[in-house]
């Protein structure tokens, strides 16, 4: 199956169409022993109604997409089943 973007007001998982979005923040990040990518970030957060599942997107700069790409370990895309 696909992961659709949950932004669509649809959930990934479930296909409920009962997802809200909400907000998170404080002190999180990207994290990889030695460093991480930001504080004090603020996250959006849709959660399905139905199942629970959430899905979390935050704005990055190209700093933080450049560490990102160099520190964390890259998962490759798996042919459609």
């Amino acid at each position: 199956m696909a992961m659709e973007n949950m932004q669509s007001g649809r959930c990934s998982i479930c296909e409920g169409g009962e997802v809200y979005e909400t907000a998170a923040a404080g002190n999180f990040g990207l994290r990889k022993p030695g460093a991480m990518v930001s504080q004090g970030t603020s996250f959006t957060v849709l959660v399905c109604a139905t199942c629970g599942y959430m899905q979390w997107h935050v704005s990055m700069d190209e700093k933080q997409r450049d560490w990102l790409r160099k520190k964390a370990r890259r998962v490759q895309p798996q042919a459609p089943q």
